[in-house]
């Protein structure tokens, strides 16, 4: 900010020369300053631009006014042309929004105005300027008042065209960020979705197209028909394996022993026994019977125990229960059912004769009891048919009535077994599972345990001596099923099978068997030739401690 000085009157002894007065004096004339004109632009100690104007005064006598002098000459509020003065516009307390030619008509007077003020202090630089004209001053403040109001009108104008710019709501703005937001999640969750479905339906038109081309390309249909090979009976001694079903539900197995010169015996096993299918996986033995009938339950039975089984039957218990109608059956404890919000007493304790329909819950109902106390039961049934059998040769015939399977061999085997006076019926040694909840009642049993007890019951039934290498076999293909018929041969052969699964991919042309380290070189080699595999890979790096043999299976072996 410039500095404002503030100027006095100055007496005539402080004016400069050129502008002091002479002492009046008869005859000569008396100069007066009648106005001066300051320019704003130079300061007054600078060479001011005076206008003066010469006139006669009247003389005074001397001798009326003795030692007169001339009082200081008053200096005049300097003027200005009406054309350069300051304009006071009016102000709007909201400043208005200007257009681009708004904006360059503004910058364009702010230019005139400095080129006036440039011209203004070039033509003030020791030039002295005629009075204005009083005429001219009204014509010129008229001039700027009409160029005011031009300007002020064109203002109102663009802010009419433009319009007020409304409030800035900060509220509003994040609401509408936050809304932008949400638009451009929502797009991309859509291409994430559509990305994932157009993956997820990719897959599986590979997929069904994958199964569809092989099993077009096999000449087979959805529907796998799994055959299990047999395998020849020995002269030393035979085994059956007999499951005891309740409509479509198995409520127990006997595996059932005979030999010419030994003690022949019937083990009774629960249906809910934790085994692997050969081919399928761990389940409960119960549910061979849906995956393949009885004959898988046996192979399932010579996987866990190594010992072969000869001949396989699944026998009904209405069948049994028909063909013991009338016998004298003793009960240690009582058949307790429950019936809605009772428990009723189906089968008394004690010593008495039971119709077919008492037999019937006896052999296939398990109460309020578990499994074991079900096999208790199972094991009075099965001695009473032996009993029966010797009094009438027609009873075992009668209680297969209907079983499906090997009929005749069956048949054999139990003859044999009944012929034998000291045929035992006794449980296989099992222990329990804890369940998650306690509400699915499963049981084991140790693969050794399994091997002893054919060691020391049944040993002419072991297909080998000593530890059996276990073997892993992986289906290579798209085929479902593959695996269960090369399961079904190794283990008739005295492998363990203890797992079934897939492989990496469903590639494979051929067929690989695996050995880990040279100890399995000579199992794997006896796969190789079983399977007819002439390459062997041995596995010395990385060796599986699970396994001693993997299979995967290729497109050759389907």
């Amino acid at each position: 900010m410039a500095r404002r000085r503030f100027w006095r009157k100055r007496t005539n002894d402080e004016l400069p020369q050129e502008l002091q007065v002479e002492e009046a004096s008869s005859g000569s004339p008396v100069e007066r300053v009648r106005s001066v004109d300051l320019d704003p632009f130079n300061p007054p100690d600078a060479k001011p631009s005076l206008k003066v104007e010469t006139a006669p005064l009247p003389v005074t006598p001397v001798d009326a006014v003795p030692s007169a002098r001339v009082s200081t000459p008053e200096i005049l509020e300097p003027s200005r042309p009406a054309s350069r003065r300051p304009v006071d516009l009016e102000i709007t307390e909201e400043p208005v929004p200007l257009t681009r030619k708004g904006q360059r008509d503004v910058k364009k007077a702010l230019r005139d105005t400095r080129r006036k003020a440039a011209q203004h202090r070039r033509n003030n630089d020791g030039v002295v300027e005629p009075a204005p004209d009083p005429e001219r001053r009204a014509a010129d403040q008229t001039a700027l008042s009409a160029g005011v109001a031009k300007v002020q009108g064109d203002l109102s104008v663009e802010k009419e065209r433009a319009g007020s710019p409304p409030p800035v709501d900060r509220n509003a703005a994040f609401s509408e960020a936050a809304r932008i937001r949400r638009k451009a999640n929502k797009r991309a969750t859509r291409r994430r979705i559509l990305k994932l479905m157009v993956a997820g339906g990719s897959a599986v038109a590979m997929v069904a197209a994958s199964v569809l081309g092989s099993i077009w390309w096999q000449g087979r249909s959805s529907e796998v028909v799994v055959t299990i090979p047999p395998v020849a009976t020995s002269g030393d001694g035979e085994s059956l394996l007999v499951a005891l079903m309740d409509g479509d539900a198995a409520v127990g197995f006997a595996l059932v022993t005979a030999h010419p010169s030994l003690e022949d015996r019937i083990v009774l096993v629960p249906p809910s026994l934790l085994v692997i299918l050969p081919g399928y996986g761990r389940f409960e033995l119960a549910d061979a019977i849906e995956f393949g009938g009885p004959d898988l339950a046996a192979l399932a039975m010579t996987n866990l125990t190594g010992a072969r089984i000869d001949h396989s039957i699944r026998a009904s218990v209405t069948s049994f229960s028909k063909a013991l109608d009338g016998v004298s059956l003793e009960l240690p404890n009582p058949v307790v059912v429950v019936e809605g919000n009772d428990q009723v007493v189906a089968a008394a304790a004690g010593v008495a004769v039971r119709d077919a329909a008492h037999l019937r819950v006896i052999l296939g109902v398990a109460g309020i009891d578990d499994q074991l106390t079900l096999l208790v039961r199972q094991q009075l049934v099965w001695q009473a048919v032996l009993a029966s059998q010797v009094v009438d040769s027609g009873t075992l015939a009668e209680a297969l009535i209907g079983a499906q399977g090997d009929r005749a061999g069956a048949l054999n085997v139990l003859r044999a077994v009944s012929e034998d006076e000291l045929a035992r019926v006794a449980s296989v040694p099992v222990s329990a599972v804890d369940a998650l909840g306690g509400t699915t009642e499963t049981y084991k049993m140790g693969v050794s345990d399994a091997q002893a007890m054919i060691a020391t019951q049944a040993p002419y039934l072991a297909i080998v001596e000593g530890e059996r290498h276990r073997v892993e076999i992986l289906n290579g293909t798209a085929v479902p099923g593959v695996a269960v018929p090369i399961a079904a041969r190794l283990v008739r052969e005295g492998f363990r099978v203890i797992r079934t699964d897939n492989a990496d991919h469903f590639g494979y042309l051929s067929t690989r068997v695996i050995g880990h380290t040279s100890d399995n070189q000579n199992a794997a080699l006896r796969i190789g030739g079983i399977l007819g595999v002439d390459e062997i890979h041995l596995e010395q790096r990385q060796p599986s401690g699970i396994v001693d043999v993997t299979i995967i299976v290729g497109e050759d072996m389907t």
